[in-house]
């Protein structure tokens, strides 16, 4: 009797070690996929950051476009006067 019972408090603290051992490599996991979570919103801010710039550079090439566009359609109406 006291053999058996020996022996299935064994078992049990087997079983323990086996659960606290599955919790660590739970907790591993974890931390894992929390990196690689904060290394993608990373990438989505940097990507972000990145199309709010060209959105910015574009903005500003039409800007600029459109500027150019008006000072050459300036130049060319004061040299010619439909009041000759």
């Amino acid at each position: 009797m006291l053999a058996a019972a020996q022996a299935k408090r064994k078992v049990c603290e087997a079983e323990k070690y086996l659960a606290d051992c599955i919790l660590a490599h739970q907790s591993v996991l974890l931390d894992v996929w929390r990196q690689r979570a904060q290394a993608a919103n990373s990438h989505l801010l940097v990507a972000e950051l990145n199309v709010g710039r060209l959105h910015m550079e574009r903005k500003k090439f039409c800007v600029s476009m459109s500027m150019a566009r008006s000072d050459a359609e300036s130049a060319t109406t004061i040299g010619t006067s439909s009041s000759y």
